[in-house]
């Protein structure tokens, strides 16, 4: 990147890129530091904890096409949204799991969610491309 015009374009194309994975009100910034460092910083809707739990995602390199790269990748690798709200449903259905077996709720209430849970877990875990 050799203006500031084709850093800010590419800050763009970031936010079209989270746009696509799902997350809400994309926000893509960079920083320069004095000792010649540079940050890509992403950043969605707050509270959505869209990268990988928290609420930003930095990446940091030497140049400022490298930390772009970096964050590229990195948003590419996130889940699709279809594929996010099913690791949510999942994450869910776990945890309803987890609450009977804490509380000793009869097996006839938590059984049937073990079986979700195993269908869903095999349908991820088959599903081509995962």
């Amino acid at each position: 990147m050799d203006t500031f015009k084709e850093g800010q374009a590419a800050l763009a194309e970031l936010e079209a890129q989270m746009l696509d994975k799902g997350i809400v009100t994309p926000r893509a910034q960079m920083h320069v530091r004095s000792y010649e460092f540079f940050m890509v910083h992403i950043r969605g809707e707050y509270g959505a904890k869209s990268f990988g739990g928290q609420n930003y995602h930095v990446e940091c390199a030497d140049t400022l096409a490298e930390a772009i790269d970096k964050a590229r990748a990195y948003i590419a690798a996130l889940p699709s949204p279809e594929e996010a709200h099913l690791q949510d449903h999942l994450r869910m259905v776990a945890d309803v799991i987890d609450h009977g077996h804490k509380h000793s709720l009869p097996d006839e209430y938590v059984a049937p969610l073990r079986a979700v849970k195993a269908a869903m877990t095999e349908n991820l875990l088959t599903k081509e491309g995962v």
